[in-house]
């Protein structure tokens, strides 16, 4: 006997169903095994392998040891987290909050004379900027587990040093969320002598190291030219990558940060880069950013005389995952940059969604076992 048509739509229903929460469950299954490979993967084979010790932090806290209470003195001073904590809003609708405007900049307000060439005892005063993007529409929504658990492991760094927590919850609306990065350094930096910039899903590993030792690591190498510390970054396999980086308080910096801004011209189009980061590449003229035939900036080789390099293990060491064996494999990404116990920090970058939060809920409780 043939089933009746109500028959027939129940069982469809039924299969229905069935199928949905069937495409769940190896999702979320696929989920975890992906994270839990990348966790099986970091620690054995090729990833297993100890990367040598970060010399360029071990100079910095050596420096620290045997100055002793000299450079503690010259170094006690204020340090501020700055979170940039906000919910983007589309479009220009009425309600939104932005950075406020600043004046234009050209390339020749960039030749401003380089400030003093050492810690200041007055006016004591340092911080370090972390940006907290939630919901940009160009990726998935950050879960709200996620951020709690990146401010709070940022909370734990500031309250150990004494640091200041800083919260800017504004966002420029024309453009992607990133940018407005920018505007918020400009606005805080003449408030400190340096300041850091970190993403949200960079963690805090290393809580007994100091951001200042960084800065006076760099300021050490440079004793006739303080301005090569004007900016202070890293890069990836990609070149800089301007996730984790710091910036010196002179008029030259406050300059360049408007003139990174001011490349409206990069906003929107199709490059390699994402975000503002792409501006930067074109600043500084990169390697990868010429590899792919763009437009130079002109003064590039003047604007990369600011700029100092450091390891990725001083700034901002990265998580390694099953892409990443393929490119150490195929020689095209150095183990360098791959996160080892004693680094100051592990950034997650390029990962996304339900993983990125095993894997940060993971290192966080690392961290605060630390």
């Amino acid at each position: 006997m043939y089933a009746s048509s109500q028959q027939r739509a129940w069982r469809f229903f039924a299969c229905a169903v069935i199928v949905f929460f069937g495409v769940r469950l190896v999702r979320e299954l696929h989920t975890r095994h992906e994270t839990w490979a990348y966790h099986a993967i970091a620690h054995t084979s090729l990833l297993s392998q100890r990367r040598a010790p970060c010399v360029f932090m071990s100079r910095a806290m050596e420096a620290q040891q045997r100055q002793g209470r000299a450079r503690r003195k010259a170094a006690g001073l204020k340090i501020g987290l700055v979170v940039l904590a906000f919910q983007p809003r589309c479009g220009g609708s009425g309600g939104s909050s932005s950075p406020d405007p600043a004046p234009s900049s050209t390339a020749q307000d960039l030749q401003s004379p380089p400030e003093s060439t050492s810690w200041s005892s007055a006016g004591e005063k340092r911080s370090l900027l972390a940006s907290v993007l939630l919901g940009p529409p160009e990726v998935p929504d950050w879960p709200a587990e996620s951020v709690q658990l990146s401010l709070e492991n940022k909370r734990q760094y500031t309250q150990r040093h004494g640091y200041e927590l800083v919260v800017a919850d504004s966002v420029d609306p024309s453009r992607p969320p990133a940018w407005s990065k920018l505007k918020h350094l400009q606005a805080q930096l003449p408030r400190f002598d340096f300041l850091a910039f970190m993403d949200l899903d960079a963690l805090i590993m290393n809580n007994t190291f100091k951001l200042e030792w960084l800065a006076q690591e760099c300021l050490d190498q440079h004793p006739e030219s303080p301005s090569s510390c004007d900016v202070i970054i890293s890069n990836d396999q990609y070149g800089a990558n301007s996730g984790v980086f710091m910036v010196r308080n002179s008029p030259w910096t406050l300059n360049f940060l408007q003139l990174w801004w001011d490349q409206k011209q990069l906003v929107f189009g199709d490059y390699q880069f994402d975000y503002e980061q792409r501006a930067l590449h074109y600043l500084l003229g990169t390697d990868h950013w010429r590899k792919h035939g763009y437009d130079l900036y002109p003064q590039a080789d003047e604007i990369a005389k600011h700029v100092t390099f450091v390891p990725p293990c001083a700034i901002n060491s990265v998580f390694f995952d099953l892409k990443d064996i393929r490119r150490v494999v195929a020689n095209t990404l150095s183990i360098e940059s791959k996160y080892s116990h004693g680094d100051f920090l592990i950034h997650f970058a390029g990962h996304r969604g339900r993983a990125r939060h095993f894997l940060m809920e993971y290192y966080a409780q690392k961290a605060a076992l630390s």
